[in-house]
């Protein structure tokens, strides 16, 4: 064989090699999202009741974008337009609520690049759809930043209605401790024995004042504890809300749970627990 035909043979050898690599790792990032999609929507069936329960309208959190106006979500991004396609149950409230919270001037629409980041409504969708299936409901998702004091005893004024309606429900989303040298707290009271132990008792004595409904509380217990609760900001606006409504609450705690027991200073974990608000007659 000449050299200039067997050049052209490991070309073509190498073109082909590229391809196979090329449509293998096509395959591989395929199966990854699938893999996790279906993480996503088999959380609906879990038996580990970590989320808080599912209502109507969604109060959510994140942890790397600090807004100064809580914001409404146009559900544009991709993850949510496949599980509608999958659970057909929610209709986006498009009208009405959306246009009240606006015309107050305090809620603005958050840009594509903050809702693509954000992630808490993609944990309870799957949640949501599996509880309303069969029924027509209508979402209002609210992304609530780093507020202050202040702004959340506003924005639980603003939403008190709402509360008071009972047509209406919210789903509150937040996890409790993130413990570690990851996430920059490594509280640990070694009365409690094990750090595990510790952190359980951290996030239960959160719970314990957040059943009591008292935003003050829960916010001395942030500023004495300093624990890492992600949804600080709409738990408290919640808590903020039950104050401001005539509608007696009753918050119950129904599980927590550790995504790993630490048992080491080297050892990480966020802490997830569960809650459900009823009308107390």
């Amino acid at each position: 064989m000449s050299s200039g035909k067997k050049s052209e043979v490991e070309r073509k050898e190498k073109r082909d090699v590229h391809k196979i690599k090329t449509e293998r790792d096509d395959r591989e990032v395929q199966r990854e999202e699938e893999k996790s999609l279906s993480e996503v929507i088999s959380y609906s069936n879990s038996n580990i009741p970590t989320s808080s329960s599912c209502f109507d309208s969604h109060v959510g959190t994140h942890g790397k974008v600090c807004i100064e106006k809580p914001s409404l979500d146009e559900l544009n991004h991709k993850v949510v337009e496949t599980i509608y396609r999958i659970q057909q149950v929610f209709d986006h409230e498009k009208d009405t609520v959306n246009d009240e919270l606006k015309a107050t001037g305090n809620f603005e629409y958050m840009d594509l690049r903050v809702d693509e980041a954000e992630h808490s409504m993609e944990m309870h969708l799957p949640y949501l759809a599996k509880v309303f299936q069969g029924y027509p409901v209508k979402i209002v998702p609210i992304l609530v930043g780093a507020l202050s004091a202040e702004s959340e005893a506003l924005f639980g004024r603003l939403l008190a209605k709402y509360l008071n309606d009972s047509k209406n429900f919210f789903s509150v989303s937040s996890d409790f401790c993130h413990w570690g040298s990851r996430f920059n707290y490594m509280h640990y009271d070694k009365s409690h024995g094990v750090i595990y132990k510790s952190i359980e008792a951290l996030d239960k004595m959160g719970m314990d004042i957040i059943e009591t409904g008292d935003p003050d509380a829960f916010k001395q217990y942030l500023s004495e504890t300093d624990n890492t609760i992600c949804g600080r900001h709409p738990i408290s606006v919640f808590l903020h809300m039950l104050k401001s409504t005539s509608t007696k609450i009753k918050i119950r705690f129904l599980r927590y749970e550790q995504s790993s027991q630490c048992k080491s200073m080297r050892d990480s974990s966020v802490s997830y627990a569960s809650a459900v608000g009823k009308v107390d007659a």
